[in-house]
């Protein structure tokens, strides 16, 4: 079914849907109140889920339509054998593994994050893969108390398990039970959430809403700052940190998951409290060792020159073997004014009115005209 601007259009895979309800006025009835009440388009069944995922209906051929289904019930038959995985390394030294999905599961998915999962609504606590959010937004909350605590989930993609997202977001109260063990077929990987598909993240926040909420509210009846960031969960106020340790979790393990307790970290006043590479101490900055390293590059390259500063800091990333230069050396000043210019943006884009980087900012520009 469509509307082709001047009346509504029904395919023959409608028809069965529309005969259920009682006619069309009673199934559009239903359309409008089933979206009203749970966000998500009404998907009778995997015939209106082919058109809502591939933006179809006008002009399209039965035979066409036919194809579409059969393709969405053959990927997500198969859909482990729809990704490549690699190993992404990880700043402390290890490597995360991430799941490439093919480009016809990628398409499928893109598809019903754009239709379906950006429509559901997540608790205000969440920090990450929100729609209109920044670094500096999610730790805004958390500026100037007395204690920072950092909780870390323990494998946190691969312990959202196919019952999960099933339950929590493709559950019988939006879609029949068919549409949603396909679409939660679609998006899971041998039994759990693989990170690197463009679905993961909005459904990690929709399975963690209800934890979310349990705790957000009981931060809020002790005085606490609550926010989370993936797997990163962040508290701020003058409490003890071992009272909402063990509150937090017995939440976790009661939905299947644990706390990473080599990575739960406290920080005081006069230690550096630091969420998601912005010092919130005293008000959002980017580190000050961060900043330091800039002004340095910045001074260097001031005083001797871009190019002369590459290869005196001997920045690999940056230079090349090139015997038809002077000195045997290709040097990318550009790409590596691009780099200092990225540095400089993203402090900017935690502190926006300092005045020192904002020169900064304006003096890359000009060097990348020269």
């Amino acid at each position: 079914m469509y509307y082709d601007g001047n009346k509504i259009i029904l395919q023959q895979w409608d028809m069965p849907a529309v005969i259920e309800r009682g006619g069309l006025l009673s199934y559009l009835s239903a359309m409008e109140d089933h979206q009203a009440a749970t966000q998500v388009p009404f998907v009778p069944t995997v015939h209106q889920l082919a058109d809502l995922i591939t933006a179809g209906g006008s002009g399209r051929s039965v035979k066409r339509h036919w194809y579409i289904v059969s393709r969405l019930y053959e990927i997500s038959n198969s859909v482990d054998e729809h990704y490549s995985i690699f190993q992404l390394p990880k700043p402390d030294g290890g490597s995360r593994t991430i799941y490439r999905p093919s480009l016809p599961l990628r398409f499928l998915q893109e598809q019903i994050y754009k239709r379906i999962l950006s429509a559901i609504p997540v608790s205000k606590y969440a920090a990450a893969y929100v729609p209109g959010m920044n670094l500096r937004d999610g730790a805004a909350r958390h500026v100037g108390h007395p204690v920072l605590l950092k909780l870390d989930i323990h494998h946190f993609f691969d312990s959202i398990t196919y019952s999960m997202v099933l339950s929590h977001v493709f559950n019988s109260k939006r879609f029949p039970k068919e549409v949603g063990v396909l679409l939660t077929s679609l998006c899971c990987y041998k039994g759990y959430l693989p990170q690197g598909a463009p679905t993961s993240p909005a459904i990690s926040n929709i399975v963690m809403c209800t934890f979310d909420e349990m705790i957000g509210q009981y931060c809020e009846k002790m005085g606490i700052v609550y926010s989370r960031y993936s797997d990163d969960m962040r508290f701020s106020g003058d409490f003890s940190p071992g009272r909402v340790i063990r509150k937090v979790e017995g939440l976790l393990a009661s939905m299947g998951f644990t706390l990473n307790t080599q990575k739960t970290h406290i920080a005081r006043q006069g230690q550096q409290q630091l969420i998601t590479g912005v010092v919130v101490n005293r008000k959002e900055q980017a580190p000050a060792a961060y900043r330091r390293k800039i002004r340095q590059e910045m001074y260097y390259c001031g005083k001797y020159g871009v190019r002369s500063h590459i290869l005196h800091a001997d920045l690999q990333a940056f230079i090349a073997d090139d015997p038809k230069s002077h000195d045997g050396k290709r040097v990318y000043q550009k790409k590596y004014l691009q780099h200092l210019l990225g540095k400089i943006n993203y402090c900017l884009c935690v502190d926006p009115e300092n005045q020192e980087l904002s020169a900064y900012f304006s003096t890359v520009l000009a060097w990348m005209k020269e």
